[in-house]
């Protein structure tokens, strides 16, 4: 072999790593820019400000109060709407779930108006009603009319978002958790409060402006890592999931919840049970997830000494807490039946919301109840209860019409993966807590936009009788992974 050809092929293999290594990068930020690119760039945004706004509220100067401070708490909703109106102006698309959206979502609507009509001759709070109107009626509709105008949605990209969203939050959250009260990075979005510190260390917020934020943004990571780990058909997407996982459960850690170790593990737990390919996938990411642990202990060894002591103080709590996990898990329905017998018509719309109390009389605490349940009925009455479980059952449903046969198996996950999420938001206290309400809608009409298209009937409106043709979908599950979203 002459040296001219063996210098000729030693630089073939160095070529090969570098070559390697562009495609791992264009598989990583080729999503993330889809992601912000049209017409997915304002529900990312508003992602990105749900999470990060009360960080605004905390660390910047003239977003800690005044007008700035009421930007930024709303900032979300105003990017949102920004996207809905960019939108307006285009052909809404016909699809199976959006009709069963639209059907189910109407009468949702109707009893929830109802149902605050009535509760208007026992009280009503503006600020309240605001942000009440906003989590059930204004942010459902956003979604419908996002999704509806919107296909081939970067759906892999947007769970990046949510991924990376959840990386940021875990290990300022175990920080944050080991540092003082009193340290800048434990500051709350108002002065006044005090800052929450059990035996383990403070109660971490992350990026939010409360201690709720970190078992929030743990659901967001979770959902995210889901999606990839079951969209991604390559190694880099695959471990990008493996880290949402993981991030999910040192911010549900960290966060100091008993709640926010229960829902992530149920989660999961659920989803393995739904299939034996969710079963399977999520096998292959606890692998994964135990290696980028390792990999981040040993360039982060101070982390592991911290996530050992978050996490046995999240088990302390299990123990030494003063109600029972049982009573804390359905307590809500024995307030839910006080509250039906003694407020079958509510106390007056936004009379419930914690906002609403704090600009009526400048004290930021419950009035009545503090699950969610009893506080709908309080707000609504029971007609507008049952206008909630009614949106409920439109989200889920309209989910569901999304699946497809054996060949959508991916999408499938991410259907199954969804459903889960928002059923255990949904339960939680999605209409009073503002970024959990623009959470799950965010997350809601993101499946929806991305999912596979069909003009049949709903399959609760099908007629044996009557024939309905299929129309083959627009873009199926396997090829998103193909589209500009895809990895």
């Amino acid at each position: 072999m002459s040296r001219a050809s063996s210098i000729k092929r030693l630089g073939r293999r160095k070529s090969v790593v570098p070559k390697a290594r562009r495609e791992n990068l264009r598989i990583l930020v080729q999503p993330v820019v889809a992601a912000f690119s049209r017409p997915a760039f304002w529900l990312s945004l508003a992602l990105v400000a749900n999470v990060l706004e009360g960080a605004l509220r905390k660390w910047v100067p003239g977003f800690s109060g005044g007008a700035g401070r009421i930007f930024a708490y709303f900032s979300k909703d105003i990017i949102l709407g920004i996207g809905v109106v960019t939108l307006l102006a285009g052909r809404q698309r016909r699809s199976v779930a959006l009709t069963s959206l639209s059907d189910w979502g109407g009468i949702a609507f109707a009893f929830i108006g109802v149902g605050a009509l009535f509760g208007l001759s026992q009280g009503f709070n503006a600020t309240g009603a605001a942000l009440s109107l906003r989590a059930l009626v204004i942010l459902p509709l956003f979604g419908y009319l996002y999704s509806g105008r919107v296909t081939r949605f970067p759906i892999i990209g947007f769970a990046l978002v949510a991924v990376f969203l959840t990386a940021i939050n875990a290990p300022l959250s175990l920080i944050q958790s080991g540092l003082p009260a009193s340290h800048i990075l434990n500051k709350y979005a108002e002065d006044e409060m005090i800052v929450v510190e059990v035996a383990s260390g403070v109660r971490a917020t992350g990026t939010f402006a409360y201690l709720s934020g970190p078992a929030m943004v743990a659901v967001l990571g979770l959902w995210g890592g889901m999606v990839l780990l079951s969209l991604g058909k390559n190694r880099v997407t695959q471990m990008l999931g493996a880290l949402g996982v993981l991030s999910a459960s040192a911010c549900a850690f960290a966060s100091g919840s008993r709640g926010a170790l229960v829902v992530v593990v149920a989660t999961l737990g659920l989803w393995a049970l739904s299939s034996v390919r969710a079963s399977r996938v999520l096998w292959r990411s606890l692998w994964l997830a135990g290696i980028l642990a390792l990999a981040v202990l040993l360039v982060f060894p101070s982390l592991a000494g911290r996530f050992v002591i978050m996490g046995e103080g999240v088990f302390d709590r299990f123990e030494t807490a003063g109600d029972s996990n049982s009573r804390r898990a359905f307590g809500q329905f024995e307030e839910l039946l006080h509250a039906v017998i003694h407020h079958p018509i509510g106390t007056g719309l936004g009379t419930e919301q914690v906002g609403g109390n704090y600009v009526a009389s400048g004290v930021a605490g419950f009035t009545q109840y503090e699950n969610q349940f009893p506080r709908i009925v309080a707000e609504v009455g029971l007609l507008g209860f049952v206008g909630f479980v009614l949106l409920v059952i439109a989200t889920l449903l309209a989910l569901q019409e999304t699946r497809g046969d054996s060949r959508y198996w991916r999408w499938n996950l991410v259907v199954t993966a969804t459903q889960i999420t928002l059923l255990g938001q949904f339960y939680g206290s999605l209409v009073f807590n503002h970024t959990a309400s623009a959470m799950v809608w965010l997350i809601a009409t993101a499946v929806l936009a991305a999912a596979p298209v069909t003009t049949r009937r709903p399959r609760w409106r099908r007629s044996n009788k009557r024939r309905i043709r299929k129309i083959e979908p627009e873009s199926s599950a396997e090829e998103l992974s193909d589209t500009a979203g895809g990895a």
